[in-house]
């Protein structure tokens, strides 16, 4: 029991650390947009990740289950060290600081990509009887480090370049970790005489479960990417009140997570999977039409509520239905999910040019009203047993 929480932990921490890095450039895009860089150029960084993340997470299934998933996961750690060690060098070399950017960024989406393909598969093979509630633990820890990341790069004001650094070097130290103490882990589902085809009608529910994380994912990325902004720029709140209002809300999506988590003890998976996407519809709804500060920042956590074991939830559903296709299902589902990235940091550069980011807001609380719709779908087609349920 020992060494299995010391695995736990093990990965519990490279979630930490992923969420800091992927919460970095938001953090820091002030102090890029004072430096030079334009909203346009900040969109395409968003993009790099995302892209690169679209591009590897359509592969990476199938790498893990050649290679195993392990190998995959690991690469993903060491691949988020050479990132932020990028974004370091980035900050000391201002006369290519967007070029290091762009280049780190395509990095990180490779390395994020490369720990939660695999992370989903790796941790229902090795503990299927505690899948919904681990994954939700660990994707807390995703979560916690978005929660910290604001406070430690405020800790240094604008120094981000030394907060990238710190970063890279916890990462350099899992990798070798994650090495040492993870064990390999084998899908005994795999069909041997048989390869059934994702594209077969039977499949239908699992292409329900993309569409509604590609949906999730853009009302995500409004949320983590252009929060700071909306509330700096739109609603005049100061940037560090801005920066702490952004850890309000993944201190809230944590918190919940975490509350989930332990109720799952008691509580089916599918009641939080139905509430969640409200919440996430009426903080976006509250930014919008509230005035006052309070209102607007609790708004602002009501999302990162919504917004909280979703993605492990669905996956959850997704690993326990389609067994057979663990390691396949889980990069197409996370390719999905980049995929939703990829289109809202697009559409978003595109839309900015002509409309208010208050409207994008509202359009992301109508997105939501559609996935809660969607869940209910999803809920009543899936064929997990009513044990887990």
């Amino acid at each position: 029991m020992k060494d299995k929480s010391i695995k736990i932990i093990s990965i519990g921490l490279i979630c930490y650390f992923m969420g800091m890095s992927w919460t970095a450039l938001p953090i820091i895009s002030n102090p890029l947009f004072m430096g030079g860089i334009s909203k346009s150029e900040y969109s395409i960084l968003t993009f790099a990740l995302v892209f690169a993340g679209l591009i590897f997470s359509s592969i990476a299934g199938v790498f893990g289950r050649v290679k195993g998933l392990k190998n995959v996961l690991v690469s993903g750690v060491l691949l988020c060290s050479i990132a932020m060690g990028l974004y370091a060098l980035g900050y000391y070399q201002v006369k290519n600081l967007y070029s290091l950017l762009l280049i780190g960024q395509f990095i990180l989406g490779l390395g994020i990509t490369s720990i939660l393909t695999s992370l989903t598969a790796y941790l229902s093979l090795y503990l299927p009887k505690a899948t919904a509630m681990i994954l939700t633990g660990i994707f807390a820890c995703i979560n916690f480090g978005g929660v910290s990341s604001p406070i430690f790069f405020n800790l240094l004001s604008n120094k981000w370049g030394i907060n990238c650094l710190i970063i890279a070097a916890a990462f350099f130290i899992l990798f070798f970790l994650a090495l040492k103490v993870l064990p390999v882990v084998k899908n005994p589902y795999i069909e041997s005489k048989s390869k059934k085809s994702i594209f077969k009608k039977e499949f239908h529910l699992f292409w329900m479960f993309f569409l509604t994380i590609v949906l999730f994912t853009i009302c995500e990325l409004v949320y983590a990417y252009w929060g700071i902004i909306y509330l700096n720029l739109y609603k005049k709140l100061d940037l560090s009140l801005s920066r702490f209002s952004l850890s309000f809300y993944w201190a809230a999506a944590g918190i919940t997570q975490l509350t989930i988590c332990w109720l799952l003890k008691y509580i089916a998976p599918k009641y939080f999977y139905r509430a969640l996407p409200i919440l996430l519809a009426s903080g976006f709804l509250g930014m919008v039409f509230f005035k006052g500060l309070t209102s607007i920042i609790i708004s602002f956590v009501i999302g990162g509520m919504g917004v909280s074991a979703f993605v492990a939830l669905s996956m959850n559903f997704v690993e326990q239905d389609f067994k057979q296709i663990a390691e396949v299902a889980s990069g197409i589902m996370f390719m999905g999910y980049f995929l939703g990235y990829l289109i809202g940091s697009l559409a978003i550069a595109e839309i900015i040019k002509f409309i208010d980011l208050s409207k994008i807001f509202l359009f992301s609380g109508f997105i939501a009203i559609i996935i809660e719709i969607f869940t209910f779908y999803l809920i009543k087609k899936s064929k997990i047993p009513k044990s887990y349920h």
